[in-house]
């Protein structure tokens, strides 16, 4: 295949070893880690400020170029580009999935205050701690995907796009599951206090 006039004598080295990889020749990819391991890396350092994730992402763009070579068109873009590309939006993944984690751990902190809070100053201690036996039990009657959906909506105050995104659910199955278990939580709650 004939590459780009803009395509300099690296490029075309870069676009043979993901021709190379696309037949399953592991030596293309040891070339082409040891053309572009050095600056992607940079890159990616710059990105996420931690030199152990940048490295572990690093691993991860020459893992699925391996596995996607075939899917590399020259005709859309030098080689560097490409890998670029792929490293961005790894890198930004992690990003998210670091924000998300500290958001999560920042909500449990806050709800552990809350409850201790309401024991300290809004209820007596005891009735606290009846109302927070009742939550836990009847959120034991919930399936996993139900009682995830819901702590982190009613306690971590989350939209529906951030429980679909933090639990990497299709928005509509957070939906379903929050609906199902307000339906349970509900019955459940009534048919104790009928």
């Amino acid at each position: 295949m004939p590459y780009p006039p803009e395509f300099s004598s690296e490029d075309r080295h870069a676009a043979d070893c993901f021709r190379g990889m696309a037949e399953g020749r592991e030596e293309d990819l040891d070339k082409l880690y040891d053309l572009y391991h050095r600056p992607l890396l940079h890159f990616l350092n710059g990105i996420l400020r931690q030199q152990e994730s940048a490295e572990e992402i690093l691993q991860d763009v020459f893992v699925r170029i391996y596995r996607q070579a075939g899917q590399y068109d020259p005709q859309l873009g030098k080689p560097f580009s490409y890998l670029l590309t792929i490293g961005k939006r790894m890198a930004i993944d992690r990003l998210r999935a670091r924000r998300r984690r500290v958001q999560i751990l920042a909500g449990e902190v806050e709800q552990a205050e809350r409850i201790a809070d309401i024991s300290s100053h809004g209820y007596p201690e005891s009735d606290a701690r009846l109302e927070w036996v009742w939550m836990q039990r009847y959120f034991d009657l919930l399936s996993p995907a139900q009682r995830e959906a819901m702590e982190l909506a009613f306690f971590s105050g989350y939209t529906h796009h951030e429980i679909s995104e933090t639990l990497d659910r299709p928005l509509g199955t957070v939906k379903s599951d929050l609906r199902r278990g307000l339906r349970k939580l509900r019955e459940a709650y009534l048919g104790n206090n009928d």
